[in-house]
Parts: C-alpha cells; structure tokens; sequence
C-alpha cells in the first residue's frame, strides 16, 4: 500500500513539474507494475537485513547502507557514458539501471537525444532483464529471510 501511495504522489509531482507520459495506456500500466514489482523485490532485501541484524538501529543503518552505492552506480541520475570503463560496466549490469531505463522506455520518455545510449545487453534489453532481477531479488532474499525468520522464531 505504502509503494502505490508513494508511487502516486511521485507521479503527481513529476506532472506538476511538467513530466508526461508519451506512450500508451498498456505501456505506462505496464511501467508502474514494474516499479511495484522492483520495489516488492526491494521490501524482500529490506526485510532480510532486518531480521539478519542485531538491533533496530543495526538494521535502520544497514537497510541504507547499501542503497546508495548501488543506486548512484546506475543510470537513475546519468548517463553510463560518462562513468570510467569498469564502474560503467557495473552500472549498465544493474538492476536499478535497467530498471530505471525500462520505466524511462515505457513511459515513452526515452534518454535525451544527443545523450549517448550503450549498446550492452541489459541496456538493450532493458525491460527483460529488469523483470528477471526483480524475480531473482525477490527469490533470493524471500527465501533469506523466511529461513532467517524460521530459524530465529523456532530457535
């Protein structure tokens, strides 16, 4: 619920900004589904930390502490092209890239022209690649946590 409200106040401001959506009604449907669905996969990395920490405040510090390097590694801010050759292969490998590229295509607001686009693989296959992290993320760190929360309820 928190992510669909968070989602729509996010749209609402971007359109106030003058942001538009300039694709189909199925193409923009579909992008929001992928935000909810990567930050569904996000909860799961959250929710993983939690109960892997020793207290709230471990896990509060935690929770972000990896957020922000894998974040400003993307292309969420800029353009890959303009990052030196290894941090740009990270950034064209992360899911938050392809994320982010993937909601930019659907929402028919591609990367400015004269902005250089990379020609690797999750860029240009940038909508699969992201469902298949999302899944991935969710798999891996639902099954992390359950086992966690299992073994920590249990004893």
């Amino acid at each position: 619920l928190m992510s669909t409200v968070t989602l729509v106040v996010t749209t609402l401001c971007g359109l106030l900004v003058g942001w538009r959506i300039g694709a189909s009604a199925g193409d923009a449907v579909l992008a929001y589904l992928l935000i909810l669905l990567f930050a569904f996969a996000m909860s799961w990395v959250g929710a993983a930390i939690g109960l892997i920490a020793r207290s709230v405040e471990v896990a509060q510090s935690a929770g972000l502490l990896w957020l922000f390097p894998v974040t400003f590694v993307s292309s969420a801010f800029v353009s890959t092209h303009t990052m030196p050759g290894p941090l740009r292969a990270v950034a064209e490998w992360n899911p938050v890239s392809a994320t982010a590229t993937a909601v930019r295509d659907l929402f028919g607001n591609p990367a400015p022209s004269g902005v250089p686009v990379s020609d690797a693989w999750p860029v240009v296959h940038a909508l699969p690649y992201a469902l298949g992290c999302a899944c991935l993320i969710t798999g891996a760190f639902m099954l992390l946590a359950l086992t966690r929360f299992r073994r920590v309820t249990l004893g």
